[in-house]
């Protein structure tokens, strides 16, 4: 496994904070990595790359390179396996004292990712509870195998390039990550829904957010009863859009399989 920094003026967060989350990651696992460093020349970006173990290369991305650099950047290292981008409103390169509720949000930014990559949209919303629902609206013609497989293949991707930080696996006690839970793709599966109030302390709302608001630091707790109904007041309904949108899997589906 590798881990790849950009370095450079293409930073945007203060280096030294994500020096020291890091060797908190390493010494938490007790591993010292070999550090080398790679020069790409277009764009002009200086790769500093700490290797250990073994097994298919993962590539990390901290720092933001403009929309336009992208294409370049992915072109230059076609023969890694992937990239994990530092997506504004996720600072993939803060502290790493996230929360279990955290973990999921930055699970919910990687599909965000993916579901851009496909042209699709995805609407993020809090289950009241520990999780995050991201719901993509599609055209009513898809039959439940269809999205199940979409799911499955996503689900399976992610867990394969993002070891540790998402998993398929259902048993709880094997589980090592964030569940993305295929199955629920199914007729009389169920879900919390949109609005719905969770026996919980305080008494959460399942609420409809917006992607800027899916970052560190978001709270499902604060979501009560009183702040959703001001949210609404203000917002209108943000889960509308999951009701109205109409967007096609057929190409999603050809390019995943």
């Amino acid at each position: 496994m590798a881990s790849y920094t950009i370095e450079g003026a293409h930073a945007d967060t203060p280096i030294h904070r994500y020096r020291q989350s890091e060797r908190a990651l390493w010494d938490l696992y007790g591993l010292e990595p070999t550090q080398r460093f790679v020069e790409l020349t277009a764009p002009s970006v200086r790769l500093r790359v700490l290797e250990v173990g073994a097994g298919e290369p993962l590539l990390f991305v901290h720092g933001t390179v403009g929309p336009g650099s992208w294409p370049v950047l992915a072109r230059e290292l076609l023969g890694f396996r992937c990239l994990v981008l530092d997506r504004p409103g996720w600072a993939l390169s803060s502290a790493l004292d996230f929360s279990k509720y955290e973990y999921g949000t930055a699970v919910a930014c990687v599909l965000r990712g993916v579901l851009d990559a496909l042209e699709l949209e995805g609407l993020p919303k809090t289950s009241g509870s520990d999780g995050m629902h991201v719901l993509v609206p599609i055209q009513r013609r898809y039959r439940y195998a269809d999205t199940r497989e979409f799911t499955e293949i996503v689900a399976k991707t992610l867990e394969r390039t993002h070891r540790g930080l998402v998993t398929t696996e259902w048993s709880k006690s094997k589980r090592r990550g964030v569940l993305i839970d295929a199955n629920q793709n199914g007729e009389g599966k169920t879900i919390a829904s949109v609005y719905s109030v969770r026996p919980k302390a305080g008494a959460p709302v399942s609420t409809p957010l917006r992607w800027n608001e899916v970052k560190e630091g978001l709270d499902p707790a604060a979501f009560t009863m009183e702040a959703v109904l001001d949210r609404v007041k203000k917002h209108g309904d943000l889960f509308a859009g999951v009701l109205q949108g109409k967007q096609s899997l057929a190409k999603a589906l050809k390019a995943l399989r």
